[in-house]
């Protein structure tokens, strides 16, 4: 069962959503398939809030998915895990994706919202300190990870995070490294 749950999950996370809107994606901006490069290279709030609401809504099926066909941690473990490598890492799109936040959050909001609250509140802070987003992301990473710990969730919400942080900075860390910029200036 968890074999077919790994495998819905991978195909939900691989819909290219910003690609079917901006078939260019790839090629603007900051290359990434997400929402917020939808925002930076169309202008339009509309495109990205779209982006981003379906990017968000195959995180919550997900989790759906898996309290039916896996109930328990491992299941959701194995879910979250498939969906944002399947955005991250597309079928559809020869394996090119973007980072998998917006599934994260679909997630966070079904089995943590005030978790998710906070993360929203730590990633705009530093937002407005850094004013870039890749180092805000990597720099609320281990933010997040000590406020797991420090707030006792359950164990498989320390898991997810984990992996959620490790798929998502593994990413921004290879496209900072490729392109050879430092990540403190």
């Amino acid at each position: 069962m968890n074999l077919l749950l790994a495998l819905i999950s991978y195909i939900i996370g691989s819909f290219p959503t910003a690609y079917l809107m901006d078939n260019k994606i790839f090629y603007k901006g900051d290359k990434n398939m997400g929402a917020y490069n939808v925002l930076i290279t169309s202008h339009s709030i509309i495109m990205s809030g779209i982006v981003l609401l379906v990017d968000v809504l195959k995180g919550v099926l997900i989790v759906i998915i898996s309290q039916s066909l896996s109930p328990g941690p491992a299941g959701l473990i194995i879910a979250v895990t498939a969906g944002i490598l399947g955005h991250d890492y597309s079928i559809f799109l020869n394996f090119k994706g973007g980072k998998g936040l917006a599934i994260a959050i679909g997630v966070m909001l079904l089995i943590k919202p005030l978790f998710l609250a906070l993360m929203v509140v730590i990633l705009i802070i530093l937002l407005v300190l850094l004013k870039d987003y890749v180092k805000a992301g990597l720099l609320s990473i281990p933010i997040l990870l000590i406020f797991l710990f420090l707030f006792n969730l359950p164990e498989y919400v320390i898991y997810l995070g984990i992996i959620g942080a490790v798929l998502i900075a593994h990413k921004d860390v290879i496209r900072i490294v490729k392109s050879n910029n430092k990540l403190f200036n």
